[in-house]
């Protein structure tokens, strides 16, 4: 438990560094990632990372302040189950994005239970990126596949999917995205044409 409140979504914060400690190797499981995508925490003992999977599906990792434990989740070791990013609010609420059953979905953790929420009604979709809102929205950000290229995507989740119009580019994917309010959204990424900033 941390013994501050988290600001894991504010527009603004001090940091001060006190020192480095590598904690890779700190008790992670037999199963764990070669590689970790994204890791995200609201203070020194509570930490989420997911990796790229080995295997089956991607693992969930979670920071105590001492050891890295894998954490159990619903599809946890289905071999179609990707989870790409993670990102935790102010709340503790944990929120994942990535694909189970050929589609792209929010895993939600409340701190009692995992579920995933309704697919996003788009086919064909890769899932890079997650960020929350203090509205209490979740923002994702990938690309989609539009028959002969690919489109940067952003949608929201605010208890139903909306998908913003999609961005068209030659091979165009959103690194990044930052929702400054419901009706102000930014994305960088890039494309064979060079860097590309958007705003809707």
């Amino acid at each position: 438990r941390c013994s501050r409140p988290a600001s894991a979504v504010s527009p603004a914060m001090r940091v001060t560094v006190h020192g480095r400690r590598d904690v890779s190797g700190s008790g992670v499981a037999p199963t764990a990632p070669t590689a970790l995508a994204t890791t995200t925490g609201v203070c020194g003992t509570a930490a989420w990372s997911v990796g790229q999977p080995v295997g089956t599906g991607s693992p969930l990792l979670r920071w105590d302040g001492a050891t890295w434990r894998e954490a159990a989740f619903p599809g946890q070791g289905e071999a179609d189950v990707r989870l790409n990013a993670v990102a935790v609010g102010p709340d503790r609420q944990v929120w994942i994005c990535g694909s189970r059953g050929g589609a792209a979905r929010l895993l939600h953790g409340d701190g009692q239970r995992w579920r995933w929420l309704d697919p996003l009604p788009v086919a064909s979709v890769n899932l890079y990126r997650v960020v929350l809102h203090s509205s209490g929205e979740v923002w994702v950000s990938g690309d989609q596949s539009n028959g002969g290229g690919w489109s940067g995507l952003v949608a929201r989740w605010d208890g139903a999917w909306t998908v913003l119009p999609p961005v068209a580019g030659l091979r165009l994917s959103i690194a990044d995205l930052h929702s400054a309010g419901r009706d102000d959204v930014w994305a960088v990424g890039g494309s064979d044409a060079g860097a590309v900033v958007m705003r809707w």
